[in-house]
C-alpha cells in the first residue's frame, strides 16, 4: 500500500482505539465494582455485552475503510509498533474477558481473569492516550 492509504488507516485507527480504550477501561471498572465481592452469572451478560461492543467497533471500523485501506490496517501493526502493541493488549484484555464470561455462566466465583483482563486494557489505554496522534 501507498503512504496515502497508510496515513488513511492510521487516521482511522486512532479514534477506534481511543473508543476500544474507554469501552475496556470504563466498563471492566465497572464490572469490577459490580462483581465484589463475589461475582453471579448475571454480570456474565454485562461482561459478554462488553465483548460484543468491542467487536462492534472493530466491526464498524472495517465498514468504513475502502478496501485499499482495509489492506492497510492488516499491515499497519508492522509498520507501527505502538499500534501493534495496543492490539495485542486490547486483544488478550477481550479474550481473558470473553473467557471470564463463559466462566461466569459456568458457575465460577473468581475475579481474578478480570483484573488481569482490565489491567491489559489500563496499559493498552495508557499507550493510546500517552501516544496521541503518532
Amino acid at each position: 500500500p501507498s503512504a496515502e492509504t497508510f496515513a488513511a488507516a492510521h487516521a482511522l485507527v486512532g479514534p477506534a482505539l481511543s473508543r476500544l480504550a474507554a469501552l475496556l477501561v470504563a466498563g471492566g471498572l465497572l464490572l469490577l465494582l459490580a462483581g465484589m465481592p463475589k461475582p453471579t452469572p448475571l454480570l456474565g451478560w454485562f461482561s459478554g455485552l462488553l465483548v460484543v461492543g468491542c467487536l462492534a467497533v472493530v466491526g464498524q471500523l472495517l465498514l468504513r475503510a475502502r478496501r485499499g485501506v482495509r489492506r492497510a490496517l492488516v499491515r499497519l501493526p508492522r509498520h507501527r509498533p505502538g499500534i501493534a502493541i495496543v492490539l495485542a493488549l486490547f486483544g488478550l484484555s477481550a479474550l481473558v474477558l470473553l473467557g471470564w464470561t463463559v466462566a461466569l455462566f459456568l458457575g465460577a466465583t473468581t475475579m481474578q481473569p478480570l483484573v488481569v483482563a482490565w489491567l491489559c486494557a489500563l496499559l493498552g489505554g495508557a499507550v493510546v492516550v500517552l501516544g496521541g496522534g503518532r
